[in-house]
């Protein structure tokens, strides 16, 4: 059993700011705090970049060296982890452990992306999975993914335990719940699955967030402060090894990392990076990303125990969590297409709506979403690349990042160390299975076809940025050519190319979150243009207006 831990507030760091809007000192006209209560709750990071490491350094592993060019770093290690959210530095921990010396790069600040915008259930329990997989991969492969998310559980929950991180634990039920009586009958095909599988599932009819038509209950789950507990697995990983913050990685040759700021030279590279930086394997042919919006909210009354996940049509989840003294609710909802829709303010008033029908709403004290890719059989992509003997990935997980990024951190520690690993096979990268996905295949570059085409065919008129309003981005014509333009408080104008840097789809303008998006594949660029999520490696072209 996991018991419960103590929560102690921090002292937030008023002076860092987390999130680029912020910097830029706007509120974006929704209520709350437009950040995860993730990054309120904890200080932020300041790890050196790879140049920052300078002249040779004895301060790390002995096998493993750094110099200083002139201009760029270059260093040979064991492994490369290219990523800092949860799957990158869970993996990098594993191998720290057992004994390899590893350098983490990240692009930005560690844990601040994709996994400080989770709302962190650590659960086997991903929506109605195990009836899914049953039909589609047969109860072998399928009693595999749930064996290994429930290691993936065990293992988070044993660190914890063993090095005593204070990172708000809390045992938990997980519950995946309809509000409508005709989907009663899946609920109960999928909790008679999980047990099948060996799962503690039970079908109940009713649970403590009572509105419930029924729900699978899957107990002895748990909940957890993401951050807290990544912040510790970095001091642990940066005591033996190398974490390296602003610093992009580019490409991979020759068994060498290329970035920004100069060459990792390593015996095994893992790509931890949400959507592959390095992407020889086409993933951007099956993986498809999505959006979710979340909303920490303080209720007039009781706040239910337990983890929520709707199977109805906005899969709408909730949990709790405590801070200052108070207990709060995580209410979040949207299958949105990432990139495609710029209104995001219309997502979180859905989830509003949602929560006030339905509880008794005191406050709306935090916004923020978050971002994810699916894969073409709901399975993550986990695994050694096909005829690349030391490069390794980790993606695809769906919105379940925390079990999952757990069993990457193992079936990859294990890969490297030699071992055999049993759950492996179900997650194999190079697993065949473009027929069987076809239609799901042809369906989404369909769209992406179109939206290439859309920078040629898609009409605007001819507009000035002097008639902009402050804080707005629009794509303009300009001499007959397509311009990104952004105005910002003080009058200034950033002009740039709206294409991705990616593919070349054309983004568009989020209003709410200051940024340009890529309907595509999801990344994302701030108000100037700098690239601040993958996959695009690079800043959008400058343009002259």
């Amino acid at each position: 059993m996991i018991g419960k831990m103590t929560m102690e507030a921090l002292i937030v760091c008023d002076n860092i700011m987390h999130m680029e809007k912020e910097k830029l000192g706007e509120k974006d006209g929704f209520e709350g705090k437009p950040t995860s209560v993730w990054l309120d709750t904890t200080p932020g990071t300041n790890y050196p970049s790879f140049i920052e490491q300078g002249k040779v350094d004895n301060s790390g592993p002995s096998s493993a060296k750094s110099y200083d060019t002139g201009r760029q770093a270059r260093m040979t290690i064991d492994v490369c982890v290219v990523g800092g959210g949860i799957a990158g530095l869970m993996t990098a921990y594993l191998l720290t452990e057992t004994g390899y010396n590893v350098a983490v790069v990240e692009a930005r600040r560690i844990a601040e992306d994709v996994t400080a915008h989770t709302t962190a259930k650590i659960t086997s329990q991903h929506s109605d999975i195990y009836s899914y997989l049953i039909k589609n991969v047969g109860e072998a492969k399928a009693k595999m993914y749930a064996d290994a998310n429930q290691a993936g559980l065990r293992k988070i929950v044993s660190i914890i335990m063993e090095k005593k991180i204070d990172c708000d634990l809390i045992e938990q039920s997980a519950y995946i719940f309809t509000e409508k009586n005709r989907n009663v009958p899946m609920l109960k095909k999928e909790a008679e699955s999980a047990q099948r599988l060996g799962l503690l599932a039970t079908f109940v009819e009713n649970t403590p967030l009572g509105f419930d038509k029924g729900a699978v209950e899957l107990k002895n789950q748990a909940q957890f402060h993401p951050r807290k507990f990544l912040l510790f697995l970095a001091k642990e990983i940066s005591s033996s090894g190398y974490i390296f913050e602003k610093t992009r990685a580019l490409d991979i040759k020759n068994g060498s990392v290329l970035t920004d700021r100069g060459k990792i030279t390593a015996k095994h590279i893992v790509i931890a990076t949400h959507f592959p930086f390095y992407d020889k394997e086409h993933f951007y042919t099956k993986l498809f990303p999505h959006r979710s919006y979340v909303l920490g909210l303080e209720l007039d009354g009781e706040v239910p125990e337990g983890m929520y996940f709707s199977i109805d049509g906005n899969r709408n989840t909730v949990r709790n969590f405590k801070f200052g003294g108070k207990r709060y609710l995580l209410v979040g909802g949207g299958t949105e297409k990432a990139g495609e829709d710029a209104d995001t303010h219309k997502y979180y008033e859905q989830i509003k709506q949602y929560a006030d029908a339905r509880l008794k709403l005191k406050s709306i004290d935090y916004h923020w979403f978050t971002q994810d890719n699916r894969t073409l059989d709901r399975v993550p992509y986990i695994g050694r690349l096909s005829g690349k003997d030391n490069i390794y990935v980790a993606t695809g997980f769906g919105g379940w990042g925390m079990t999952t990024s757990a069993v990457s951190a193992m079936i990859i520690t294990d890969l490297i160390s030699g071992k055999v690993n049993l759950w492996a096979g179900i997650f194999d990268p190079n697993r065949k299975d473009h027929v069987r996905y076809a239609k799901t295949i042809i369906g989404e570059n369909a769209k992406l076809v179109q939206h290439l085409l859309s920078r040629r065919l898609r009409r605007h008129a001819f507009d000035l940025p002097t008639g902009f309003e402050s804080g707005e981005g629009r794509i303009i014509k300009v001499r007959g050519k397509k311009v990104a333009v952004y105005k910002d408080k003080a009058g200034k104008i950033f002009a740039m190319s709206p294409k991705c840097a990616h593919m070349g789809c054309t983004v568009n303008w989020n209003g709410t979150e200051k940024t340009w998006d890529c309907p595509c594949h999801g990344s994302r660029y701030n108000y100037d243009g700098k690239v601040i999520h993958g996959p695009a490696l690079r800043d959008l072209k400058k343009e002259e207006i």
